[in-house]
């Protein structure tokens, strides 16, 4: 299983746009995507502005066949830019331990 962890926090006035892309982004993941276990969205308890991302795939071709989707395109091309004013990747990586399949 292959997963990555980030904090992204959004720009002033853009939190909501944040979600409505995270909630595509799963929309997208569930119709297209059978190798993307996990697309989980977590608010920071310490800054209402900014969320933890957790994805988890089959494996790094499952991953690299998520950026290929819609959402993950317009994420890399503008809405990264326009919408987060710090991000931060915590890990990315093969499991070492896993309950998965």
């Amino acid at each position: 299983m292959y997963g990555i962890l980030f904090r992204a926090e959004a720009k002033p006035g853009k939190y909501q746009e944040l979600i409505e892309h995270a909630e595509w982004t799963v929309e997208v993941c569930n119709k297209e995507e059978p190798g993307t276990w996990r697309f989980d969205f977590y608010p920071d308890p310490d800054n209402d502005q900014a969320i933890y991302v957790y994805e988890a795939y089959r494996d790094r071709e499952a991953f690299e066949a998520h950026k290929q989707n819609a959402p993950f395109q317009r994420w890399a091309a503008e809405r990264r830019e326009s919408l987060v004013a710090d991000f931060k990747t915590l890990f990315n990586g093969d499991a070492l331990v896993t309950m998965a399949e």
